[in-house]
């Protein structure tokens, strides 16, 4: 009797948690007076345990049955949601797999493409002239019939910016001085090299012999190209080649290693030596 006048369970508890069998007992016991306060037995379904249900009990009984079915689906729901849906450390809600495909499909701008004609013609400008192209292999062979003196079994491969196709107009060029046998003193090896540079009216010809890559610098009057050149740095050279294929198989990606090089030289992020980004980067 008392569940019928307050419904609503005590204060301080959870209304999720009461189960029905809290609920049930007090009704059993409305039942066990049901006669003495006239409740009618005609036709009364069985309990399990073979005792009759009254009216009230199919009432209040069987609606929260059923309501204890959709609780449960309702925590499986809860559940799933939370699982879509969970929060990272700072409170931020972190997108689920479905919605991340939906941001795929859209369109990021409608006017997006009114961009490429002047993107395209920052691109164009910055291509090398192909007397640029002329003058670095002029600079490639004469370096290369120095070194061919000294020792005839090395070579020297371009890398980098310059051979990639990546290299922008009146760029650097990266030299590798390759060797068939490891090179335990390199220090030596470019110490070498630049008294031969030297000898042959190169200018600016510097041994870095304690950077991180040591290398020696110069520049050819002749063409005016400054050089660095390197010792069995054979990975670069791989590298090199690599990037140059992928160039190959989209246009678009050396248009766009194009804009984003002049983007970051016009900002002023483009000095390794300054902890910002390499060439390569």
């Amino acid at each position: 009797r008392g569940q019928l006048d307050h419904p609503v369970p005590p204060a301080g508890s959870n209304p999720q948690s009461v189960s029905v069998t809290e609920i049930e007992g007090p009704l059993l016991e409305l039942h066990m007076d049901g006669g003495a306060n006239g409740f009618s037995r005609r036709d009364k379904p069985r309990r399990e345990d073979g005792g009759e249900v009254d009216e009230i009990e199919e009432k209040f009984v069987e609606p929260l049955l059923v309501e204890d079915e959709s609780d449960d689906k309702k925590d499986k729901k809860r559940h799933h949601r939370e699982k879509e849906y969970r929060k990272d450390n700072r409170g931020q809600r972190l997108l689920s797999q479905r919605e991340r495909m939906l941001k795929r499909r859209m369109d990021c701008r409608s006017d997006i493409l009114r961009l490429n004609s002047p993107l395209l013609a920052i691109y164009e400008s910055l291509i090398p002239p192909l007397e640029e192209k002329a003058k670095q292999k002029q600079l490639l062979a004469l370096l290369d019939k120095l070194v061919c003196k000294e020792w005839p079994e090395a070579r020297l491969y371009l890398y980098g910016s310059c051979e990639n196709s990546f290299g922008v107009s009146k760029s650097d060029i990266d030299i590798c001085l390759a060797f068939n046998e490891d090179i335990h003193d390199k220090s030596e090896i470019l110490l070498k090299l630049a008294d031969i540079l030297q000898s042959d009216n190169l200018q600016n010809v510097q041994a870095l012999t304690r950077a991180r890559v040591p290398i020696v610098k110069l520049m050819d009057p002749l063409t005016g190209i400054s050089c660095d050149i390197c010792v069995n740095n054979v990975l670069a050279v791989v590298n090199t080649r690599l990037l140059r294929d992928y160039a190959k198989i989209d246009v678009r990606l050396r248009q766009l290693a194009f804009i984003v090089k002049h983007w970051a030289k016009s900002r002023g992020v483009n000095a390794t030596y300054q902890g910002t980004l390499s060439s390569y980067a």
